[in-house]
């Protein structure tokens, strides 16, 4: 590894941390280990894989207000509107009451909560009995405050395009 790089607050340009500069060897090692970190996970049952959100939920609300310092200089929003996305209610007619909202995750085994939920929930994104819902063909996006842009995917490059739509009745043949 070079020297690490500075990442800075995008508000104020001040140094938040320092990471390194890495090179292909280092990737490929730091992806290896996250590869060995997930075995674990994808060896759970649906049922012992919705013990760990419940818990990440629990230590989130108990974090809340350095979660939300910590993702308001990340991200450069208000601390209010990033608070009120790390404390997101659980229940649908709750969850929705946040003008942020964009990823929700539902773990269950019942069908029919899946789909009502599901239906109800004003999220951008819904993981059901997985936080790994996001893939290059899936657009990342919000939805409410949270609906600035969308990321991946094919829509990710639509908000940067005009559209041209040209109707033509009848073909005329030109000599």
């Amino acid at each position: 590894m070079t020297i690490p790089e500075a990442v800075p607050n995008p508000s104020t340009e001040e140094v938040l941390a320092q990471v390194p500069d890495m090179e292909a060897d280092d990737m490929a090692t730091a992806i290896k280990a996250a590869h060995k970190a997930l075995g674990p996970w994808k060896g759970l049952t649906p049922r012992d894989r919705s013990i760990l959100p419940k818990r990440w939920h629990q230590e989130a609300q108990g974090h809340s207000e350095s979660l939300a310092t910590q993702l308001t200089l990340e991200q450069d929003k208000s601390f209010a509107k990033v608070h009120a996305e790390v404390l997101s209610p659980p229940c649908p007619r709750k969850a929705n009451s946040t003008p942020y909202d964009r990823s929700a995750y539902l773990y269950t085994r019942s069908a029919d909560l899946i789909f009502r939920v599901t239906k109800a929930l004003e999220y951008g994104m819904v993981g059901v009995n997985t936080p790994r819902f996001v893939s290059g063909t899936v657009p990342f996006c919000g939805v409410k405050e949270s609906r600035i842009g969308r990321e991946g995917s094919q829509y990710g490059i639509e908000e940067f395009l005009e559209i041209h739509h040209v109707c033509v009745a009848e073909f005329l043949h030109i000599h």
